[in-house]
């Protein structure tokens, strides 16, 4: 993918809940480089790039990379919510936003999208769908910020719609993960039914 410049812009203000129901702010992260992931159970894409965030969190968090994923799913699923990432071993910080008030301060059009934001709370990257946490472009940029020399570029994103196409692109650690939940496994997270893959990147709150 060919990097497009973009200016480089604040992240909104922003809360959402823990999932022990206490709230949380973005500047809570202000002053450490962060990755912040839109994400539902429910979205077979979210749940395929999880891993590879982990992964990312796991190799990069010692150096002061913070990754938060923020939930969409529905009101009354937390509980839900925090055994799905038990299952997953998922340790980064996660928010749950069942409102959806996330897509109107970021203007996102679905999940999964992310952002990488500066130490100074400024979005400085975003994909829009599902993308490799661990890919050699990913973690230059994610080393960039780490070392204070972001560029300020963005790579090109890929369409939310396009989750073919995506799939193809994720690393091996995605594609060979045996502990992603199964359907019978989130079908009674939210009152929705799991969406297939071909439509899951629309946001059931729109």
């Amino acid at each position: 993918m060919q990097p497009n410049t973009q200016e480089i812009k604040p992240a909104p203000k922003y809360s959402a809940m823990t999932l022990d129901g206490k709230p949380s702010t973005l500047e809570e992260f202000r002053g450490n480089p962060a990755i912040v992931n839109v994400w539902a159970t429910w979205c077979i894409p979210c749940r395929q790039e999880m891993p590879a965030l982990e992964a990312l969190y796991d190799k990069y968090s010692p150096q002061g990379l913070k990754i938060i994923g923020v939930s969409i799913d529905g009101p009354g699923t937390s509980q839900r919510i925090k055994s799905f990432i038990d299952r997953m071993g998922i340790t980064y910080t996660i928010l749950h936003d069942p409102d959806d008030k996330f897509s109107r301060a970021f203007r996102t059009i679905g999940v999964p999208e992310s952002f990488l934001i500066n130490d100074n709370g400024e979005i400085v990257d975003t994909w829009k769908g599902p993308f490799d946490a661990m890919s050699e472009v990913t973690q230059t940029k994610v080393t960039n910020l780490l070392i204070g020399e972001a560029s300020g570029q963005v790579e090109s994103s890929i369409p939310t719609s396009s989750v073919s196409e995506s799939q193809n692109q994720t690393s091996s650690q995605i594609q060979t993960s045996q502990n992603l939940p199964t359907e019978d496994d989130t079908s009674d997270v939210s009152s929705n039914t799991l969406e297939s893959s071909s439509n899951c990147c629309t946001s059931r709150h729109r």
